[in-house]
């Protein structure tokens, strides 16, 4: 079975590499970023997902290689992949394009998961106030982005200048304390769910680098009945928060894998299909695996750059 994952310069890419049990490639609009334990010979380019030739050079590829999984990890490309779904050549693993348009907008998913009793709402600037911790965030953008906490007008406004914003292009939530979770859905095509693999996220620069498993009930409790509700398919990531009174507030949705992906697909001992199908709840031995982010710096002489 043949596996392309794009954005292969992410953070994820060599240690799914060195581990898994599958023929699998690397594609990136900038192929140099990816991991150079990874051979060349599955590094591929791709151009931006802006590219009005994005899903041709996508489909090509994917003929190339003889691929089964196409894996999309860049938001930018999600929607063109979503919405040219039968015409490319292969499994898709990638939620349905209602839910990767409605999830991509983060006002907008702000207001579906605050209607339905999910998640914080987005609010106006008239309902700021002072002394009071809010989330600033774009609309639009990848993780963890351009996400500030302010606690007064003045800094709203400061961010506003910083970044270059329009008010419109801004979302503001209430900040809610707790313990952080990050956490992968993996479910069928029909949005039957399969299973769920919460995460603790202990810090992050960027993407998630220091992370622990587990197993809490009310976190696994509380996602059963948001798939229940919104039937998502195939694999996605939610971001929320379990307060001291153990209610669980999504904060976002990533409709695609996330950087912590490769924890689930290491419980089921690096098989794609493992991970599709396996059913197993609670967890067996899940809880307490840590993630650990070392960085390392690699110097190349200019001849031997490929």
């Amino acid at each position: 079975m043949t596996i392309l994952f794009t954005g292969g310069g992410g953070i994820s890419s060599e240690y799914i590499y060195r581990n898994i049990n599958e023929e699998v490639f690397f594609a990136d609009c900038e192929p140099d970023r990816i991991h150079p334990n990874i051979p060349k010979s599955r590094r591929k380019k791709i151009p931006y997902a802006e590219d009005n030739q994005y899903i041709k050079y996508l489909i090509d590829l994917i003929d190339e290689i003889s691929c089964d999984y196409l894996i999309p990890a860049v938001d930018e490309e999600l929607i063109a992949i979503s919405r040219n779904r039968s015409k490319i050549p292969c499994e898709i693993i990638l939620p349905d394009e209602k839910f990767v348009v409605l999830f991509l907008d983060k006002r907008d998913s702000a207001n579906f998961l605050s209607q339905n009793n999910l998640g914080p709402p987005s609010i106006f600037e008239y309902d700021l106030k002072e002394k009071t911790q809010y989330i600033l965030k774009p609309r639009f953008g990848r993780g963890s982005r351009g996400v500030c906490i302010v606690d007064s007008i003045e800094k709203y406004h400061s961010y506003l200048r910083l970044y270059g914003r329009n008010k419109s292009d801004v979302i503001i939530q209430p900040l809610i304390e707790g313990i952080e979770f990050t956490v992968t859905i993996v479910a069928n095509k029909k949005g039957e769910l399969i299973n769920i693999y919460p995460i603790i996220a202990h810090n992050k620069k960027g993407s998630t680098v220091a992370a622990t498993c587990s197993s809490n009930s009310f976190v696994l409790d509380f996602c059963r009945k948001f798939q229940k509700i919104t039937k998502i398919n195939y694999i996605y990531n939610i971001q929320m928060i379990l307060d001291k009174n153990n209610n669980c507030h999504i904060f976002e949705i990533n409709p695609r894998i996330s950087t912590t992906f490769s924890m689930p697909l290491r419980h089921n001992k690096f098989i794609l299909k493992d991970l599709l199908s396996n059913k197993e709840n609670p967890l067996t031995n899940w809880s307490g695996t840590r993630l650990s982010r070392n960085y390392v710096s690699y110097v190349f002489e200019r001849k031997s750059i490929q």
